[in-house]
């Protein structure tokens, strides 16, 4: 049911518009107590179940006391074994973007003027979640430990090995970083999730604490919730489908604009919910008590049946041919007035 409908059934159960003709003023009230309607419902069940597939994306920490050993050899990026600070800014929660950009700059400060090394991150089919450092001309790369006292290493948080590569225009490919984690944010109207699955092989939730530095790859066992992300744990070694069902609250809308022809975004069953919640407040405001507390007992059968409904989608919960199978259907002209 439309909202428009939705607006219209709620003022002639109210009787607040004899000839049933458009009131801005009160159409605007009465959607006003629909959006209420529906809160108040999706309270009642918990929120209203919703599948997702999200995509993973590579977050990463980066600080400045971070260092990988360089030696390049041959070309315009030629480079004796220097010391190379990852980023010189504190990063937390950033892209691999940035990581490959900062990189690139210290790199290229380092070998100083006329440098056109790069570095980038992987996010395509090939190389994925891995960085490429292109020396263009050079022969040689070599990547290890730094040897300065006060730093840390970064060659294996940030480019998951060491070692030397040789060829013609040799560019260095590394190994996924061990300390990168993968997640993604939760859909902006998530309330509670219901399960989470990886390559459809269901996962547990986990303690944020194992999230603190991954440093393990693999197939996905565990998820986390943070600030409104998602994560999971071991890290992927790439992309796979990644479906959620969680519980969501839905949103309000408004008779302005597009809103007007939009669906009830409860199950379908129970769209007549927020028509009858509003009709109650709009009686109340006519100080039309006993009809008011009609409606409102109209209103509250509903999320009872719907929790009993959805119980007995699964047949552990409720034998076949028990529990609740009603539906309602709008029929104006059988509601008591």
């Amino acid at each position: 049911m439309t909202l428009e409908r939705q607006t219209f059934y709620a003022k002639r159960f109210a009787r607040v518009d004899t000839n049933y003709v458009t009131d801005i003023t009160t159409d605007d009230i009465a959607v006003q107590y629909i959006n209420d309607g529906v809160r108040e419902f999706s309270k009642a069940v918990n929120g209203i179940p919703k599948e997702d597939y999200l995509t993973l994306v590579p977050r990463f920490d980066t600080r400045t006391n971070w260092y990988i050993r360089f030696t390049i050899t041959g070309g315009a990026n030629a480079l004796t074994a220097t010391d190379v600070a990852v980023t010189t800014t504190n990063r937390t929660d950033t892209t691999g973007a940035t990581v490959a950009s900062d990189l690139q700059a210290t790199l290229r400060t380092a070998i100083g003027g006329g440098a056109n090394i790069t570095v980038t991150f992987n996010t395509g089919t090939t190389n994925t979640w891995k960085f490429t450092i292109d020396t263009i001309d050079g022969t040689a790369i070599t990547v290890a430990a730094p040897t300065r006292i006060d730093a840390v290493d970064g060659s294996d948080i940030i480019l998951g090995k060491t070692g030397t590569e040789t060829g013609a225009a040799i560019t260095f490919v590394s190994d996924i970083p061990t300390d990168m984690a993968v997640e993604t944010d939760l859909p902006a109207d998530f309330v509670e999730m219901e399960f989470v699955q990886w390559d459809r092989i269901p996962l547990d939730q986990a303690p944020n604490d194992i999230f603190i530095s991954p440093q393990l790859f693999g197939q996905p066992r565990w998820y986390g919730i943070r600030n409104d992300k998602i994560r999971v744990y071991p890290t992927p070694n790439s992309q796979k489908l990644f479906q959620i069902r969680y519980r969501y609250r839905p949103a309000s809308l408004s008779l302005l604009g597009t809103d007007t022809g939009t669906e009830c975004s409860l199950p379908g069953n129970y769209h007549m919910g927020p028509v009858f919640f509003a009709a109650a407040q709009l009686l109340e405001e006519k100080h039309e008590t006993q009809k008011s507390i009609y409606f409102l007992g109209r209103f509250a059968q509903m999320p009872t049946e719907y929790k009993l409904h959805e119980g007995n989608q699964n047949p552990t919960l409720f034998p076949e041919g028990e529990g609740s199978t009603r539906t309602w259907e709008v029929n104006p002209t059988s509601i008591v007035r």
